[in-house]
């Protein structure tokens, strides 16, 4: 029993390390984005530093959204102007540093209609996301008979059939939908 107990707590550190490490590089993925950026200078203030890695890149507030962001590796430093101006310092690795500045698009901002339900959005996809996975993990544990070995194992086959399944599923939605007409065009 206390063999089972072990692979137990073994099972349950992994799954809780594997999720952390998940979360922190989604989190260091999301940290450029001029969604997050915005959101540190209007809540907390003081210039914001993002280390950008050789295939990454930062937002740049003097270009409209979308129309080109600076990539490559490097650092830049945000800074919120008295004028509401986002300002730019941003140091390549190799060459020197360059200055650019912008207005805070409407769309980013965070009290923004489009920011609340982007937000909304992503938090409705983590809870579905965490729970198929739990969900496999029971599912998969129930299933499987025998000792608790084999049950733990069990566990972990539902886990990755849970993640084939949704990414299949989410393959599938996005087919789906990239051929729905669009009727409401926003700006």
């Amino acid at each position: 029993m206390s063999q089972g107990v072990a692979i137990a707590v073994g099972v349950a550190a992994y799954l809780v390390l594997m999720g952390g490490l998940i979360g922190w590089r989604v989190r260091k993925g999301l940290s450029s984005t001029p969604w997050h950026v915005v959101r540190v200078l209007t809540e907390e203030g003081g210039p914001f530093e993002v280390k950008v890695a050789a295939l990454g890149g930062t937002w740049n507030p003097a270009k409209p959204l979308g129309s080109g962001n600076i990539s490559g590796p490097g650092v830049g430093v945000y800074r919120l102007e008295e004028s509401g101006e986002v300002h730019l310092t941003w140091t390549p690795k190799r060459g020197v540093a360059r200055e650019f500045s912008g207005p805070i698009p409407d769309r980013v901002r965070p009290d923004s209609e489009q920011t609340v339900r982007m937000r909304r959005t992503w938090h409705r996809f983590l809870y579905v996301y965490v729970t198929m996975l739990a969900a496999g993990f029971v599912v998969g544990l129930v299933v499987a008979g025998g000792s608790t070995l084999h049950r733990l194992a069990g566990g972990g086959i539902g886990v990755f059939v849970a993640i084939a399944v949704m990414a299949i599923g989410g393959t599938v939605l996005s087919a789906v939908r990239s051929f729905r007409p669009k009727h409401d065009v926003r700006p």
